[in-house]
């Protein structure tokens, strides 16, 4: 999922947080994100059934960086730097998912080829 934060308030009990992005909410234990309204994320989210109620989680998640720049020399290139990667946001998600399943930082680099592999085989895949 990617989205900008529109809203994000604590729930009654005080032990979620609701996160409402591009006009769904999603509970999450990321209180950081009251400070992150208006900005974009990408995330990771899942379902799950509560008293017959469809509750929508933000299990993980990366702010997109939104800060203001020059406008770019050339297309992928910001401010003089070298050409960014349009993989980078695999590979920080790869590095996320991998963090918070508890995998090695030396893992990156195989789940990053094996990524993009598949996405280079079939590039109707969204990323």
């Amino acid at each position: 999922m990617r989205g900008r934060i529109a809203a994000a308030k604590p729930s009654q009990s005080g032990k979620t947080l609701g996160v409402q992005i591009d006009g769904t909410w999603y509970s999450t234990k990321f209180f950081e994100l009251q400070q992150q309204v208006g900005k974009e994320i990408v995330g990771e989210t899942s379902d799950s059934d509560y008293k017959g109620q469809t509750v929508h989680w933000l299990n993980s998640y990366t702010l997109v960086d939104g800060a203001p720049q020059d406008a770019p020399s050339e297309p992928g290139q910001t401010n003089g730097s070298k050409p960014m990667s349009p993989y980078q946001p695999l590979v920080s998600n790869i590095c996320a998912h991998l963090i918070a399943a508890g995998r090695e930082p030396g893992e990156v680099r195989a789940w990053y080829v094996a990524a993009k592999e598949v996405l280079e085989e079939d590039p109707s895949i969204p990323f």
